[in-house]
């Protein structure tokens, strides 16, 4: 456990959003996590949920041959989108409903969700009606391609988000000819992050100006930033970006390598002419360092496949560990690294010295292991990750808090209405 956390729990360090109340109406992934980050910075979410079935992701179990569940029978998927939350049943096609969600707008300080517009307005939770209502709120809403334009009013999952948006051809490779998928979530956590960082920068605004307003971002929009660095490139230039070759890599510097025991080793050097004196040594090339073939970046370019097949065999020699020994004691700085398979993650010498794995907090799951929040405050606290709530279990509490009854309770359960 981090400084940071222990600092929090016997000195009392704040969240960095303590005091702040967030309503959330979203599901599956976009919304739910973006608000689960601000429960980690401290916010109080209430992740409102329809009766009786509830979010989607609570009976998603799991997706291309990665299952969700744990042996225990609990959903890790929809644990880690909803952690510290508390959670509120309430069917807002009612009267009733509405009622009760107006009364908790009016005292929160941010309205999430993903659901498409024509769904929220049909309801009346569009962002001019519940702005009227409080216009402190900021009304954040995550949408799939846009507010506009032809697909606005359609769905869209991640993989349509990797595909519209190059991402799948940015990560393909020329010697398959086709495009790749990447991890599956890649867009929903993009979108989901962008979301937060409007969030927090409207807050920041209210803090300054005393207004409310609307953020809005597309899980479209967010990848296709994401991946600005090279898709720029190909919008100025009015061209195709292309892929990756691995036999055919115009830097060999840059590249990945099978090593003699079968696992990965990726060159990342962008400033190779720098250090190949250094490589060439420190791997045994040194009769090649001065050969006009490989003497200096553009010649490395020109003889890129006789290059490339040299390394090849060269580290096919040697298993990762001991070049990864050769090239840090040696290489003179050279960018590497090892290519991870996720569950290494658990036991890679980095990630534990800088406690980026941390326990998840549940009473039925003993020593989960689970990416720790990726911030650092100096003089605040970061919420540890603790179990999504259970259906609807924070309802009485929170209507209790806002001027119901038990009678009432007991009769908007009756009608269905919680």
């Amino acid at each position: 456990m981090s400084e940071y956390i222990k600092g929090n729990k016997s000195g009392g360090a704040p969240y960095p959003l303590e005091g702040i109340r967030v309503l959330e109406w979203g599901a599956y992934v976009t919304a739910p996590l973006a608000c689960a980050m601000l429960a980690q910075l401290g916010a109080e979410v209430i992740k409102i949920e329809e009766p009786v079935k509830g979010d989607p992701l609570r009976g998603y179990r799991g997706h291309q041959g990665v299952t969700f569940s744990t042996k225990e029978g609990i959903n890790i998927g929809f644990q880690l989108q909803n952690s510290n939350k508390k959670g509120l049943t309430l069917d807002l096609g009612t009267k009733e409903g509405l009622e009760i969600f107006n009364k908790l707008a009016k005292t929160s300080d941010i309205f999430c969700t993903n659901y498409r517009e024509k769904i929220l307005a049909r309801l009346g939770l569009d962002y001019e009606t519940v702005h009227r209502m409080n216009p402190k709120l900021i009304y954040a809403i995550g949408t799939s391609w846009g507010e506009k334009g032809p697909d606005a009013d359609g769905r869209a999952v991640d993989y349509t988000i990797q595909a519209r948006s190059g991402l799948m051809h940015l990560v393909g490779d020329r010697e398959y000819n086709r495009p790749f998928f990447s991890f599956f979530g890649q867009s929903d956590v993009t979108g989901a992050t962008t979301l937060t960082m409007g969030i927090i920068t409207a807050l920041f605004y209210r803090a300054q100006r005393g207004s409310g307003q609307k953020v809005e971002t597309s899980m479209l929009h967010s990848q296709m930033y994401q991946d600005s660095f090279l898709g720029d490139i190909g919008i100025l230039l009015h061209r195709p970006v292309s892929q990756h070759s691995r036999t055919g890599a115009t830097n060999p510097l840059g590249n990945l390598y099978r090593c003699g025991d079968d696992k990965w080793l990726v060159l990342s050097e962008i400033q190779p002419d720098r250090f190949w004196h250094n490589f060439c040594e420190a791997v045994g090339l040194e009769n090649y360092e001065n050969d006009p073939r490989f003497k200096d970046m553009p010649s490395r370019a020109r003889n890129k496949e006789a290059l490339i097949k040299i390394l090849d065999d060269l580290f096919a020699t040697k298993p990762r560990d001991d070049w990864e020994n050769i090239l840090r004691e040696k290489g003179g700085g050279l960018s590497f690294s090892r290519v991870n398979d996720i569950a290494d993650l658990r036991n890679d010498p980095q990630v534990i010295a800088n406690e980026y794995i941390t326990t998840f907090e549940h009473p039925d799951l003993k020593d989960a292991k689970v990416t720790s929040f990726p911030l650092r405050f100096a003089e605040c606290a970061i919420r540890p990750r603790g179990r999504a709530p259970e259906l609807g279990e924070s309802t009485e509490e929170l209507l209790l808090e806002i001027g119901y009854g038990w009678d009432d309770i007991v009769a908007l359960k009756e009608k269905g209405v919680v």
